[in-house]
């Protein structure tokens, strides 16, 4: 597995992973369970472009619908929106 760069912003989560060889073709990106997975699977395979799978389990502050990716001489770059998280206080009545 080749290496990849993370960086956090106030705005977004952003993803650098070298993908050298591959086409836009050859990606799949989803999200499932709050867990983003890059799958590459390149049409044509050597000895320096084989299969790669990466996956990340995000944060509560991401935002699912905001996810972006750029494939940009052999850098696939993602970009994370982020939410502020929701208060989560109730208040319970005494009976």
């Amino acid at each position: 597995n080749a290496s990849y760069a993370q960086n956090v912003t106030n705005d977004a989560y952003q993803i650098e992973i070298p993908m050298v060889g591959i086409a836009r073709d050859d990606l799949s990106i989803g999200v499932e369970d709050n867990k983003l997975t890059v799958n590459a699977r390149p049409k044509t395979k050597s000895r320096y472009v084989k299969d790669h799978t990466y996956s990340w389990y995000l944060n509560e502050d991401s935002d699912i619908n905001n996810i972006g990716a750029r494939l940009e001489n052999g850098l696939l770059m993602l970009s994370i929106g982020r939410v502020k998280p929701v208060k989560k206080t109730v208040n319970i009545q005494v009976n």
